[in-house]
């Protein structure tokens, strides 16, 4: 999605466009609104000027040259030129000597065929703002607005109001609403707590009138709303569309093709609801909404031919197709010079329906209905393009033809709290969780205590459960002052245990412990080429064990990864091509197997180091990586060492594990450094170096390259309740003492039982002294720390607890208080 600075500036309040680009491209990327490329235009082309042709005469030395006098106001420069789209009285743009074009090309005085030329007029692509380079830029014909003899001799960036950044961000397929200039203008409104300017048209429009006098049939199963406009005006062949809406569309890579579809792309650019135009003259008796025959053919509005597959959702006539709803149109109703009436369609097509029909098929309206637009917005789109009928062509007040309108689904409705929202953000108070999902246009009921009932705008599909209000609050919060605060509060840890970690989080755990140790964590969301790794991973997946995909984007890379480790191979040859001698990466997520036409998946955590020499490294000594028979690289013992450490955090402190080489291994790894990495007899995963002879090792020969994958799902069941790491509680804790006297025989008895009967909120105890007399008799003192992580303790509810501790104690041993 491109962006005009200069139009954004327009849908928010002033102070906005104070900000600069600079700024706001961060402000975007922490929206999750990722800025792909800023494209400065007319940025260092102060020599361009706009100028006057005064008078035109053929060259005397070439039949295809001209001589023309250009005035600049002060001044006359003769420019021979080879254009013919301009006469004497037109404007143009004009390259004086020594100006620099963003071609490389510099401006200089010359004499072409004898004649001198002391400057350049200059096409679109020269000056770098337009793919138009048949002729020369002509302002007059360009339908330029404003009086350009005010302006002549100064820039044509800042006289025409052309300068400008155009900034494209690149969007994950569920934010479909941020495919427009109000969609992106409502995320910066919430982040910046600036006022939006939304159309008036575009707030709450809905006119409409019977079906009359028109020949429809339409299938209610496969379009849930299909309006149409009908321009009861004929169409004017003086009708142009004006100079800055054809600029914006060429500035957004849309061509301008007829002052009707102009608008329509236009409309769809600022609210996101596709438009399309049809030629009425061009339809043959009914117009007809039905699903496509496989072989029915047509051109499209791109004069290339399209064969159907048989599904998609098509609008034809009794004799032809007409459009491809919601994908392409076809030539068969394309509005041209001699259009003299049209019917505009604002229709809502379900998502997935355009997706098949797309495939293999770009178009600005696919790309949109792909991934999900406002249902209710064909009315507002349809009122705000008559908006602009009006105000450019005169266009008298009509009304729209509701050929199908079904009742849309009800807004989906997040049940939550404040403090649930709070626990995933830390930060924000309640009240500014309220304002950011206010801004952000979501409806806010409020229930007993903190409790909220949320009901989500039509146009966030991807908006379903709590953890999603809070990726919203999060966003337009800042994740910067988020990881602030929790930073500061992690810099102490003190014991807790598993008991209660979801599995999910065990897996952050995991992922936490990587990064800490030098690892970056790769996120591939990809699938692979089959004929690439089928030989590679013959050891544990064999070939009917491949998931297909049935409809992938790409022929290839068509499968789902039955293990992880070929997707991080892949990156690692990735960073080695750009030169990165030292990668440690790590992948956590599920694999996809095959078995039996059933479909299972599987959590594995893929680890890869490579280094370019084999220096000693420190590591985690034990004995099954240093007496392995055979493994002596220390990239390998070094990352085997991190392996029995994520072992041992999932709880496995006490099992043994041991390696086993893998005597039919896969041709991808080294035959006598592949070893199965065995927990108590059971497989968890492997351990291999890639082996030399790979194409990829061979290209870089000082590089060294260990791959180890791990099958968490056996891991997630521990044998012992280890313990790990959280943030301290921020109450005082309270200490008490318990002394004691017991005889020898029962001293060992009962300090295994301590541990047992402890409070629930005794976070810690300790042996301080013990003394044994001649007697036999055993003196001991515990030392006992109680904390709650939300309150502050009393004495007397520590008092009852000690109490109740001493009692238990008594009742089972013969001991004595001190």
């Amino acid at each position: 999605m491109k962006l005009s600075r200069n139009i954004l500036n327009t849908y928010l309040e002033e102070s906005f466009s104070k900000i600069p680009s600079q700024d706001l491209i961060e402000i975007l990327d922490q929206l999750g609104l990722a800025v792909a490329s800023v494209t400065p235009l007319f940025d260092g082309l102060e020599q361009v000027v706009v100028a006057q042709v005064s008078s035109i005469d053929q060259h005397p030395n070439a039949d295809r040259l001209r001589v023309c006098q250009v005035s600049t106001g002060d001044a006359t420069h003769q420019i021979v030129c080879g254009a013919t789209n301009f006469e004497s009285g037109d404007f143009v743009p004009l390259s004086l000597v020594g100006a620099l074009l963003p071609n490389g090309l510099k401006i200089e005085a010359s004499k072409i065929r004898g004649e001198s030329s002391s400057g350049m007029i200059c096409s679109q692509t020269e000056l770098g703002v337009g793919t138009d380079a048949k002729g020369i830029w002509n302002f007059s014909i360009d339908n330029v607005q404003g009086d350009l003899l005010s302006v002549i001799g100064q820039p044509i960036g800042s006289a025409l109001g052309l300068k400008d950044d155009i900034i494209e961000i690149e969007l994950t397929p569920n934010r479909g609403d941020c495919l427009s200039y109000l969609g992106v203008a409502r995320e910066l409104s919430a982040k910046l707590g600036l006022s939006l300017h939304t159309p008036i048209e575009c707030q709450d429009s809905k006119f409409e009138k019977p079906l009359k006098n028109m020949a429809i049939s339409i299938s209610e199963e496969l379009v849930p709303t299909f309006l149409l406009q009908v321009l009861e005006t004929p169409c004017s062949p003086d009708w142009q569309t004006p100079f800055w809406m054809r600029w914006a569309l060429q500035s957004h890579g849309i061509s301008s093709i007829h002052p009707l579809v102009d608008v329509g792309n236009w409309v769809m650019l600022e609210c996101g609801q596709p438009i399309h135009v049809y030629d009425v003259q061009k339809i043959a008796g009914t117009l007809t909404v039905r699903e496509g025959k496989a072989g029915e053919t047509g051109q499209t509005l791109m004069g290339e031919p399209l064969e159907l597959k048989g599904g998609e959702i098509v609008i034809a006539d009794d004799q032809k197709l007409l459009c491809v709803g919601g994908v392409i149109g076809m030539q068969a109703a394309e509005v041209d010079a001699q259009t003299h009436q049209v019917w505009i369609e604002a229709a809502h097509f379900e998502p997935v329906a355009i997706r098949k029909a797309s495939k293999g098929i770009v178009t600005e309206s696919a790309y949109r209905f792909a991934r999900g637009v406002d249902p209710t917005s064909p009315d507002r789109a349809l009122a705000r393009y008559f908006y602009y009928l009006k105000s450019l062509f005169g266009v008298e007040e009509t009304a729209h033809v509701t050929a199908l309108r079904h009742a849309h689904p009800e807004p989906a409705v997040v049940e939550t709290s404040y403090g649930a929202i709070g626990n995933l953000v830390r930060g924000p108070e309640s009240s500014e969780m309220q304002k950011i999902l206010t801004d952000l246009q979501f409806g806010l009921e409020a229930g007993e205590g903190d409790a909220i009932r949320v009901q989500v705008p039509p146009y966030r599909f991807d908006v379903a459960y709590s953890a999603d209000l809070a990726e919203e609050v999060a966003r337009s919060y800042g994740y910067d002052r988020i990881l602030d605060e929790q930073t500061v509060q992690s810099r102490i840890f003190q014991p807790t245990h598993w008991r209660g970690v979801s599995t999910h989080k065990r897996k952050f755990r995991l992922a936490d412990r990587l990064v800490s140790l030098g690892y970056q964590e790769n996120v591939h969301v990809g699938f692979l080429d089959q004929s690439e790794w089928r030989d590679a991973l013959v050891p544990w997946i064999s070939e009917n064990m491949w998931a297909e995909l049935s409809n992938p984007l790409n022929k290839k890379r068509r499968f789902m990864p039955p293990m992880l480790f070929p997707l991080v191979f892949e990156r690692f040859c990735w960073l080695r091509d750009r030169q990165m001698p030292v990668v440690k990466l790590f992948e956590t997520g599920k694999v996809f197997r095959k078995d039996n036409d059933q479909y299972q998946e599987e959590s594995h955590l893929a680890m890869l180091v490579s280094k370019s020499n084999h220096r000693t490294e420190s590591h985690f000594e034990h004995p099954v990586w240093e007496d392995s028979g055979g493994i002596e690289n220390s990239d390998a013992l070094w990352m085997g060492a991190h392996i029995q450490g994520l072992v041992e955090e999932l709880g496995w402190v006490q099992s043994q594990i041991s390696l086993k080489l893998i005597e039919q291994g896969s041709p991808f790894f080294h035959p006598l450094q592949s070893y199965e990495i065995l927990l108590e007899e059971m497989t968890i995963g492997f351990l291999a170096q890639v082996h030399p002879n790979h194409g990829t090792m061979r290209k870089a020969k000082r590089l060294s390259c260990f791959v180890a994958e791990l099958f968490l799902d056996p891991l997630m069941t521990p044998k012992s309740d280890l313990s790990v790491l959280q943030a301290p509680s921020t109450f005082p804790s309270v200490t008490r003492d318990v002394s004691l006297v017991i005889n020898e025989g029962s001293y060992g008895a009962l300090m295994a039982e301590v541990d047992r009967i402890l409070p629930e909120s005794c976070v810690s105890h300790q042996l301080v002294d013990r003394f044994v007399d001649e007697s036999g008799q055993v003196s001991v003192t515990f030392r006992m720390t109680y904390e709650d992580g939300a309150r502050s303790l009393s004495d007397e509810e520590v008092n009852q607890w000690q109490e109740h501790f001493r009692v238990l104690l008594k009742g089972q041993y013969p001991l004595e208080y001190k």
